[in-house]
Formats: structure tokens, sequence, C-alpha cells
């Protein structure tokens, strides 16, 4: 054990500059992509958000509203102010991925977020055009099933894989970064005018 100050706040403060000098670095580099100025009477065709919500915006296309803007963004945000609670401490905490088994687990995992979610999207706009961005029922049913694959996931995880809890809660989040990864890549290229997916055109 060694205290915070100097051992780990110096280190802190070395890597932000680092960051900061390299940021600035590329910026006297490169121009900034900007766009002619903004007509507040003509709106652009698709009318996107800025990449950090792209996710959420297509979210929007696949759950109403109420659920894509409320109650999955306070959700996320209820379960990552307790993550701390979810982990068990023990002698490899702090360690990156916790174990092997829990590194195999998180590569797993992102492969099935790369390979399921452009599956759903292109399976909800040209198969089961399920709609349910408009319908609230059909948004209940998809959050219902989202939530009870996760459980019935994590229960695998635990007693069949014998994951530790440590293992199983890093697996879990891990689909759900790589998953929300996929929704902003999908949001970003592959949306065309009117929001339709732009795959196979």
């Amino acid at each position: 054990m060694v205290p915070a100050w100097p051992n780990l706040f110096l280190r802190e403060a070395v890597v932000g500059l680092c960051l900061v000098a390299f940021i600035m670095s590329l910026s006297l580099l490169f121009d900034a992509p900007l766009e002619k100025m903004a007509n507040s009477g003509l709106s652009p065709n698709p009318a996107k958000a800025p990449w950090y919500f792209a996710g959420f915006q297509e979210l929007l296309l696949h759950f109403h509203p109420i659920f894509a803007v409320c109650i999955i963004p306070a959700l996320v945000f209820c379960l990552l102010s307790a993550l701390p609670l979810f982990f068990k401490p023990d002698e490899r905490s702090g360690t990156w991925f916790i174990s092997a088994k829990g590194a195999r687990a998180a590569i797993i995992s992102a492969i099935s977020a790369f390979l399921l979610i452009p599956g759903f999207v292109m399976a909800d706009a040209y198969v089961l055009q399920l709609h349910t961005g408009k319908i609230l029922l059909g948004s209940w049913i998809l959050f219902t099933v989202t939530a009870g694959g996760s459980m019935i996931f994590y229960s695998l995880l635990r007693k069949k894989w014998q994951f530790s809890v440590n293992e199983a809660n890093q697996t879990l989040i891990a689909f759900f970064i790589f998953a929300y990864v996929m929704l902003t890549i999908t949001c970003v290229w592959f949306r065309g005018p009117g929001m339709a997916l732009e795959i196979f055109s």
C-alpha cells in the first residue's frame, strides 16, 4: 500500500498532459472538417445526432421514445453508479480482464455483439419490420426479451461455465459496451436519407 499522492496523481497528471499535447499537435496538422453555415430553414436529410449520441438515435428506431430516451438511459446510469457494488474484492482485482478465462469471455462477448447487433438491425429492417420504435407494446416485448436474455446469459456464465462473479459481470458489461459501439457505427455510417438502412444499396 502506497499513498495516492504523489504516487498515483503525478502519474495521472503526466499522462493527461501528454494526451493534451498529442491532441494539440494533431489540431495543428489537420483542419477541423467544418461544413457550410447552418440554414435553419433547411434541415439535412438525415439529421443525425453527434456520434456520441448516435447509439441512442439508433435505439429510437427500434424502441419507443419512452424506452430509448428515458428508461434505458436511466437504467444504464443507475447500473453504472452501482457498478462497484456488483464486484467482489479478490486478489485479482485491478488486473486486466481479471483472469485468462475473463479475457477469453470478453473477446467472445465482443465478437457476439459485433455479429448479433447488425443481425438484429438487418432483421428488423428487412425481415421482421417490427417498427417497435412507434409501438409501445412492441418496445415492452423487445425490452423484456433483451433483459430476459441477459439474465439467462448471466446465469449460464455463473452456473454452467463456472465464472466468478467478477468474470461474469465483466463479460456482460463488455457485451453491452460493444453492442452500443455497433449501434453507433450503424447510425453513423449505415443510415441514409430518412434514416433508412443502406447496407445493400
